[in-house]
């Protein structure tokens, strides 16, 4: 039979190989992307330096840069935000964007 004592001592070395085996997988950062609107445009044309909403939606769902430049690339939950104020008056349905990246931000 053991005893408490060996069972104690086992807890606590499988505790410690434990913490240690997750401190040495490594993490992989990802960090968000903050994508400015600077265009009230709804066309999404590559290269022009207008940010508009649909290029920023798009950049953000794909991780990446899809704009020619326009806006910044995604990169995991990012942020999307506007220089300006005013109507975007949309041509057809915007990009579906997901349940975590419902968090839109006006300068107002």
């Amino acid at each position: 039979m053991m005893s408490i004592r060996y069972m104690q001592h086992s807890r606590l070395l499988f505790f410690f190989f434990f913490v240690i085996i997750i401190l040495l997988i490594p993490r992989q950062s990802i960090q968000a992307a903050a994508i400015t609107v600077n265009s009230l445009a709804d066309a999404s044309v590559s290269g022009n330096g207008q940010c508009t909403l649909r290029e920023a939606i798009t950049n953000a769902n794909n991780n990446a840069d899809s704009s020619g430049g326009d806006c910044g690339a995604g990169s995991g939950t990012d942020t999307i935000t506007f220089s300006l104020n005013g109507t975007i008056t949309l041509a057809s349905t915007l990009p579906s964007v997901p349940e975590w990246m419902k968090q839109l931000r006006s300068p107002v």
